[in-house]
């Protein structure tokens, strides 16, 4: 198997696009065997919902998949790893000079692992002019070379994996964005380090023991406003099976599931859009998006009719707690 690669700097901020695709999304329009809006008003809504789905789109089915978040993981684990066990092996008194440099240059706007690579920054260059002993001099620069790799790492992290590890941090209640001060020294970057180490252990841990498919969340978040949209314009509670004469079809055959499997299409983006982002196209979540593949879009259908269905089961459940 090819080793996934960390997504550095990867981001699911994406430009909402809001093109003109009137004609297509008119064409839904008249679908609706009742409005209470004007076409205008549901053209414009489906116009705006189609720009969201495809920021969705970006960031969740094409963004890095649970291979490459957990190559990010392990990446900053190994970065951490190495910084921790190279914290011990060094002689206490150039420890004490890293000490007294983080506490002599700290202020309270400093993150850690900034103030840990400054520090190194000094404390190397201090050795150099003072002749220090050739193991403690390596040792600083190494210790340099160690916080810049985990800083730029820890800055770098793609948005997703981010999202991951977010709130395992707040579990642990462990800050990443913790900030030093003047008393702020060397046990305290220790501490920092191991809570760190234990975040992203713990991320990796969950991510390690999911099982399955990922879920298409843009799917199911595109499918289920457009099954309130026509619930809210036509006043008809949204139905869903897949028989026609008896016979399985394999996509939602009522009026709400036509209007809405046809919209899901009209909003797709163009194949220039999935071009930009071949290189996150591995899944078959992803693939399955893809307009040139009629597998994709029977995929699609199914998965359109088994969304509409659990809405349907869900509201059904609601109105029941309801009625108690």
């Amino acid at each position: 198997m090819v080793q996934s690669e960390p997504p550095w700097n990867w981001t699911g901020v994406d430009v909402l696009n809001f093109k003109d695709e009137d004609a297509r999304l008119r064409e839904l329009v008249a679908v609706f065997p009742s409005k209470r809006s004007s076409d205008d008003e549901i053209a414009a809504y489906l116009v705006d919902l189609g720009a969201h789905f495809r920021r969705w789109l970006h960031q969740d089915e094409f963004g890095p998949d649970r291979r490459r978040r957990t190559a990010t993981i392990r990446a900053l684990m190994k970065s951490i790893q190495r910084l921790e066990k190279h914290l011990t092996g060094s002689s206490s008194l150039t420890k004490a000079r890293l000490d007294a440099e983080l506490r002599y240059q700290n202020n309270s706007s400093n993150l850690v692992m900034q103030a840990l690579y400054e520090a190194a920054v000094d404390v190397a260059g201090d050795q150099r002019c003072v002749g220090a002993f050739d193991r403690d001099t390596v040792w600083a620069s190494r210790l340099r070379d160690y916080a810049y790799t985990l800083l730029a790492q820890s800055q770098s992290i793609d948005s997703n994996t981010e999202s991951e590890i977010f709130p395992v941090a707040q579990r642990l209640r462990f800050d990443a964005l913790q900030a030093t001060g003047p008393s702020f020294g060397l046990a305290d970057v220790k501490r920092w380090l191991h809570g760190y180490w234990n975040a992203v252990a713990e991320t990796l841990e969950e991510l390690s023991t999911r099982r399955g498919a990922e879920e298409r969340v843009s799917l199911k978040l595109l499918v289920e406003q457009l099954c309130e949209l026509w619930e809210r314009e036509t006043g008809c509670s949204v139905t869903a099976h897949d028989r026609v004469k008896d016979q399985s079809t394999g996509r939602a055959e009522t009026p709400a599931g036509r209007f809405i499997t046809k919209a899901v299409e009209a909003v797709l983006p163009d194949q220039s859009w999935f071009k930009e982002r071949d290189q996150f196209a591995q899944s078959a979540r992803a693939r399955s998006f893809y307009l040139d593949n009629q597998a994709g879009e029977k995929a699609r259908a199914r998965h359109i009719l088994v969304i509409m269905k659990d809405f349907v089961h869900r509201r059904r459940q609601r109105d029941e707690l309801h009625k108690k």
